[in-house]
């Protein structure tokens, strides 16, 4: 039996159809995002020009502080000093400025394995791709006809280590290291990610935006970013650590033959920590220190041959005021690569977002990840292998994967796909 709609029903659904049709972009609600509020008494000090100068060259010529300074004879009130001053990076740790060009190694954790200890057996060290591809479900090839370049499915022992890895991190943030575990959006206002001292526009940016349709929307490439915005126009009078499981979405690229497979990939799943504190330097140095702690604990208690660096100027970019990266070691390819990286930005997103603290103050916000997902997939499974193609399971992620190795499946019950490039493949003849 079919049910009638009534005149009036009719009238209004009609109507919502009509005002949606011819709505010239999604309804979204603009953004009351704050004015930046820079710290005039130290750009306009005669005696800080030279540093700002030498800041500014070091950190990939970011800012012009002759703008700066011309544009504040007409008033530090006014929106065009204010925003040349926006420009402008944040300071630089005196340790990362004496490092010139060159980073730091204050931390390593070697990398000792049988079959590197016989040169003989050397060369039977297998990549990731290698090891895992087909075997135990991995597939990034022959995606770009739906899903793009840079892609890739995680199956089977593979998937769940990816979850192993999430819950195991998150476990021993929320109940050793107490941060409170919060869910934050992917979709962000452009100016949130500025405010935190990412371009959202450029020939050098790496944001996705949403079709202007849908109003002023990116997709996040960080959920610091979001864990930031959730602190913005408050007072924090206490340090407050916060955790967050996220898709990370970014339009990079890249060509060097070391990054290829899922090492530089457009989208994948990460666990960042946050911290917000009084501001000065003494608490955000400490909550960079205890973040890289945190950092060495989690790499170490997976097994993991790693190295810490403190790293120069040049790679701060703009917001950081101190940072530390680390990298993991991937035998196949005889090099390190970076799976994680610690940053203290002291006040400059909570200048451009006014988070306060008890003494009216600007708060410092300290950032670091925990576990990048397909890094610490690659680093773990390389540096695990073992003779015949036999892969360890760490003993953390062991209670979360219910196994202590990755079992290789015979060959017919591997995933077997076969790729054809041209349709007429299917098209047999009459």
């Amino acid at each position: 039996m079919m049910l009638q709609k009534s005149a009036p029903m009719v009238n209004f659904c009609t109507r919502i159809a009509r005002r949606c049709l011819s709505s010239p972009a999604y309804p979204s609600s603009p953004l009351q995002i704050p004015r930046f509020q820079p710290n005039v008494e130290f750009i306009l000090d005669p005696q800080n020009h030279q540093s700002i100068r030498d800041n500014i060259q070091n950190r990939k010529g970011q800012g012009n502080l002759d703008q700066v300074l011309e544009l504040a004879k007409d008033g530090t009130d006014s929106s065009s000093f204010i925003s040349a001053a926006q420009k402008l990076p944040n300071e630089t740790h005196p340790e990362s400025f004496a490092l010139g060009g060159i980073h730091k190694v204050v931390h390593n954790i070697p990398f000792t394995h049988e079959l590197t200890k016989n040169p003989k057996k050397q060369n039977l060290i297998r990549s990731f791709e290698s090891l895992l591809r087909g075997n135990f479900g991995l597939r990034n090839q022959n995606l770009s006809h739906f899903s793009g370049e840079r892609s890739y499915y995680l199956l089977d022992q593979l998937a769940q280590m990816e979850h192993a890895l999430v819950n195991f991190t998150v476990d021993r943030l929320t109940h050793d290291y107490g941060f409170e575990l919060i869910s934050v959006p992917d979709l962000l206002h452009p100016s949130l990610v500025e405010a935190c001292g990412m371009p959202t526009r450029g020939p050098r940016t790496q944001i996705y935006h949403l079709e202007s349709f849908y109003g002023q929307q990116v997709l996040s490439g960080t959920s610091e970013i979001a864990l930031a915005s959730f602190f913005m126009n408050k007072r924090v009078e206490k340090p407050r650590k916060m955790c967050a499981v996220s898709r990370c979405y970014r339009a990079e690229a890249s060509r060097k033959k070391a990054e290829k497979g899922i090492y530089r990939v457009h989208q994948f799943t990460k666990v960042e920590m946050f911290a917000v504190v009084q501001g000065g330097l003494a608490p955000s140095s400490d909550m960079l220190e205890h973040f890289v702690d945190i950092q060495k604990t989690l790499f170490c208690d997976l097994g993991l041959a790693f190295q810490v660096l403190h790293m120069p100027a040049y790679e701060l970019g703009a917001p950081a005021y101190q940072k530390y990266d680390i990298e993991a070691y991937l035998p196949s390819r005889q090099i390190f690569g970076e799976i994680s990286s610690s940053s203290n930005c002291t006040d400059f997103q909570s200048r451009r977002l006014n988070i306060r603290d008890g003494q009216n103050g600007f708060c410092h916000t300290v950032n670091g990840t925990a576990c990048a997902v397909p890094r610490m997939v690659m680093s773990l499974i390389e540096q695990l292998q073992q003779a015949k193609m036999k892969i360890d399971i760490p003993p953390v992620l062991q209670p979360y994967m219910k196994a202590n190795t990755f079992s290789v499946r015979p060959k017919s019950q591997r995933l077997s796909l076969n790729y054809y490039q041209s349709p007429k493949r299917f098209h047999k003849p009459s």
